[in-house]
């Protein structure tokens, strides 16, 4: 498979990219190794690993935070550091250069938020070095970035298994979960969209081959299969929204066969492809196959915003280029609803605590000029749902933290 860069709302990581080239017959994490161009370095003129050029005065010590590390050499001109050149071979590889200024910055180069989490994610797995989106954007250059790492330690096992696996607990088997924060926005946010499709994520795939479409039909309903997100319903109960995780044997996925194609109709052929999510029956992802001219296959995708973005479509693509090629993946160990209901939980309890902070304290009772004026306005019915869920938030916070943290000094 290679992309449709054009049609793509979201940015690729290396693996996918590389595995998105792949022919025939051949896995895509050989044809990776082979396909993987070493990043020239340039920029360096004599400068401390510190990033800063020498001059007349020593670079002995550095004083400063514990994150800044001490200056003990100087880097002469062409030379690189062995951190340096694994940042550049990540940055390069994530942007798409095959040649980076060690001086340049991250953000001039077109990096973001989405790329500093892919890049964490592969230094760790070449590393072992525990890195967060924060280090990389707080330090924008591979002279920075590299000269930093430098004195890190790499994560023992047993530290990351506490870190990321016992964090989040599976939630209870239940009829319906709460939702995290980025999901009740979403949510209401949806039921004000008329139109309904500006939450849609969808992104075309021109494959080197003909893709048959039974075996494209057979990896969807895998992957409803093991990710509850894809199958997840949105409703509101008792003036909450709350999400419902469908069970694989009510799901019934249809694989949508677009036919030929030719070049010059794709763009319109994705028009016609994409069409609303009802966030209350609908599976939240949709696939569609075609062909077009020399002999190359088309996949048509499309996910709703409240269960993806850009890091999740990239898995998505690359689970669906493993279990095409026949893989078996590893089980999820938990699924979103386990963070939301985790999320609810650690909301609970930092609530509460504020609560013991502020309580004991005088009620203060502040004058008000004049009473707001009663304003009636007419709203669809769509609309009506997201204004009560709304109001009955406004209404809890009036009662609980809110006051809490007005009434009382």
């Amino acid at each position: 498979l290679y992309e449709l860069k054009a049609m793509l709302p979201f940015r690729l990581s290396p693996e996918l990219e590389s595995g998105l080239g792949s022919e025939a017959g051949e896995m895509p994490a050989a044809k990776q190794a082979a396909a993987r161009r070493v990043v020239k370095l340039k920029g360096r003129s004599e400068v401390n690993y510190d990033g800063k050029t020498a001059g007349s005065k020593p670079a002995a010590e550095s004083k400063g935070s514990e994150n800044d590390r001490p200056v003990t050499e100087i880097s002469r001109a062409g030379e690189y550091s062995e951190m340096e050149q694994l940042v550049g071979q990540v940055w390069g590889e994530a942007l798409g250069f095959e040649e980076l200024d060690v001086t340049t910055s991250f953000y001039e180069l077109g990096g973001d938020s989405i790329f500093a989490i892919q890049m964490v994610n592969r230094i760790k797995r070449e590393t072992g070095l525990e890195l967060t989106p924060a280090d990389v954007l707080s330090r924008p250059t591979i002279t920075e970035l590299g000269a930093w790492m430098t004195g890190l330690q790499p994560a023992s096992k047993a530290e990351h298994s506490l870190s990321v696996g016992s964090v989040i607990p599976v939630a209870e088997k239940q009829e319906s979960y709460p939702l995290s924060s980025a999901q009740k926005r979403m949510y209401i946010l949806d039921q004000f969209d008329q139109v309904q499709m500006g939450y849609n994520m969808p992104a075309l795939l021109i494959t080197g081959q003909l893709l048959v479409a039974e075996r494209v039909e057979q990896v969807m309903i895998q992957l409803i299969m093991r990710h509850e997100s894809l199958r997840t319903t949105f409703a509101m109960t008792d003036g909450e929204p709350v999400q419902r995780i469908t069970v694989v044997s009510e799901i019934k996925p249809a694989l949508t066969r677009m036919g030929f194609v030719t070049e010059s109709e794709l763009e319109a052929s994705m028009t016609g492809f994409v069409r609303p999510f009802n966030l209350s029956r609908d599976l939240l992802i949709r696939m569609g196959v075609g062909e077009t001219s020399g002999d190359r296959g088309l996949l048509y995708v499309d996910l709703h915003h409240i269960t993806s973005d850009g890091v999740t479509m990239d898995v998505i693509m690359q689970e669906f280029m493993a279990l095409y090629e026949g893989e078996e993946l590893e089980p999820l160990r938990i699924q979103y609803k386990d963070y939301a209901v985790w999320q609810g939980g650690s909301r609970i309890v930092n609530c509460s605590k504020s609560r013991q902070r502020i309580g004991g304290k005088p009620l203060l009772n502040l004058p008000r000029q004049w009473r707001c004026p009663r304003i009636t306005v007419a709203l669809p019915s769509r609309a009506m749902k997201g204004t009560k869920y709304i109001s009955k938030q406004l209404e809890n916070c009036q009662r609980g933290s809110i006051r809490g943290r007005q009434s009382r000094v």
